[in-house]
């Protein structure tokens, strides 16, 4: 298969600055079956972060949910308010 289309524009393409005819360009191509294009255009797609910055970002996000899901102090129960009346009069009826 001819390859019209250049590294440079593939990777034009993948960063979303590529102009309207060389988008055009890559999708026609694309749509011929260019297997070496379409896995340029997956590698160019693939995140270039070593894994290792993962680890310090999701430790970051786990300390800061531990922090904001601390339970917090429960408030302590209002004293129930004193009933002025004679304890030994209340009768309890059971029906």
């Amino acid at each position: 298969m001819e390859h019209s289309v250049s590294r440079s524009t593939l990777k034009r393409f993948s960063t979303g600055v590529a102009t309207k005819e060389e988008r055009q360009e890559v999708v026609a191509h694309l749509l011929h079956e260019c297997t070496i294009c379409a896995a340029i255009l997956r590698d160019l797609a693939r995140p270039r972060v070593p894994a290792r910055s993962y680890g310090a970002a999701l430790d970051r996000f786990e300390r800061e949910m531990r922090r904001a899901l601390a339970p917090l102090p429960l408030p302590m129960p209002a004293a129930a308010p004193q009933a002025d009346r004679d304890s030994s009069k209340e009768m309890l009826i059971l029906v």
